[in-house]
């Protein structure tokens, strides 16, 4: 309504401008009538627009604002923000906290995840879920220590078995425990025996410790679940064998350990007149050390003794004849083994049986679903 016009107070009818006289307003339905200040009614009139207009611009802001954040965080966009705000006036509890750490680590807010969540332990005791997300954000954050306190309140919950394993080996790793780092990276093995980084990082952490032959046999089952990687990682895998052979007498007495899946483990076997390294299949089901004919062929391998055809089984129950010889030597891991029985046979398998085998005590474990196999010469 223009300020030059009224509505009566008594009838509502609207006064007409016409119907004003001077600082008089009469209403021609009712005859009611009242003197107006018009200069305060101008100004009235004018800071109504004002806040009308106002309103206005806040409100389309506003939902300009939140279909903004809809297009990015999608339904998630409503509980964002409305824990913010509570949590701006102070009203949020526990249970808001840890529902925004949530939904921003969800988004890769991670600060704001990060801050939720340690907002809310220090009013209760966080979930199982929530530790995993603070021990993950902090990970990113560059706060290690935080990272691995979050993720040891875990333990062996399923929620750190599902997800956090990595993070939580990399956070030690950064924090210089090397060897904790180790046994929580061979659990993420066993969730993600897919996940490249989970192989690379623990290759790594193996490497800084000197075990290259673990690391070496954690490529190995890796490479045998998924073959189509070898090119990819050759090159790695060389650099290793190099490695493994400068710290040989790190390694004359020690235990290693080799990851394998379903029980399949693999260890690197070097022979003298060979250049490269190769990696063979560990089986007890195997009576015999194994290698094809092509393989023998191929490299110039040298037998020292000839024993003559024989009937064994293989690491997969089947039955084969082959030809039982004599190796002078071969390295196998850190250790050098003389006079090695083997048989040598068409299209067989790099394994290594029974009769090398017998040379060492070996101890099987399993950590979360990775198998583990404990070697030490006797």
């Amino acid at each position: 309504m223009y300020w030059e016009s009224s509505t009566c107070p008594r009838c509502s009818h609207q006064i007409k401008p016409q119907n004003i006289i001077g600082k008089t307003m009469i209403c021609s339905s009712c005859g009611w009538s009242d003197s107006v200040d018009w200069k305060k009614q101008k100004k009235k009139a004018r800071l109504n627009s004002y806040i009308r207009y106002t309103a206005i611009l806040l409100f389309v802001a506003g939902m300009g604002y939140f279909l903004n954040q809809y297009r990015v965080y999608g339904h998630d966009a409503v509980s964002l923000n409305a824990i913010k705000f509570q949590t701006l006036i102070g009203i949020n509890d526990s249970h808001d906290d840890q529902a925004l750490g949530e939904v921003c680590f969800k988004h890769n807010l991670i600060k704001c995840s990060e801050k939720a969540l340690i907002s809310a332990s220090h009013k209760t005791e966080l979930s199982a879920p929530s530790l995993v997300l603070l021990g993950r954000a902090s990970y990113r954050l560059g706060n290690y220590q935080q990272s691995a306190d979050a993720f040891a309140r875990l333990d062996e919950t399923p929620e750190l078995l599902e997800g956090g394993l990595l993070e939580y080996g990399l956070s030690l790793e950064q924090l210089g425990q090397l060897e904790k780092s180790t046994q929580v990276l061979y659990r993420a093995l066993s969730g993600n025996e897919n996940n490249e980084l989970v192989v690379e990082s623990l290759v790594r952490v193996l490497s800084a410790q000197n075990k290259m032959t673990d690391a070496i046999s954690v490529i190995g089952t890796y490479l045998f679940r998924f073959p189509a990687e070898e090119k990819k990682w050759k090159s790695r895998v060389d650099q290793l064998f190099a490695e493994a052979e400068k710290t040989e007498p790190l390694y004359n007495s020690s235990q290693i350990y080799l990851a394998g899946f379903n029980k399949k483990y693999h260890i690197p076997v070097e022979f003298p007149q060979i250049s490269k390294t190769e990696l063979f299949l560990i089986s007890s089901k195997s009576e015999f050390m194994t290698l094809s004919t092509q393989f023998v062929k191929e490299n110039g391998l040298k037998i020292s003794r000839r024993l003559g055809r024989v009937k064994m089984n293989t690491s997969m129950n089947r039955e084969i004849i082959g030809e039982k010889v004599i190796l002078g030597q071969m390295r196998m891991g850190p250790w050098l083994l003389r006079n090695v029985q083997a048989v040598i046979c068409k299209d067989c398998a790099s394994v290594v049986g029974r009769s090398v085998l017998k040379t060492f005590k070996t101890e099987e474990s399993k950590l979360s679903n990775t198998d583990l196999m404990a070697l030490n010469i006797r």
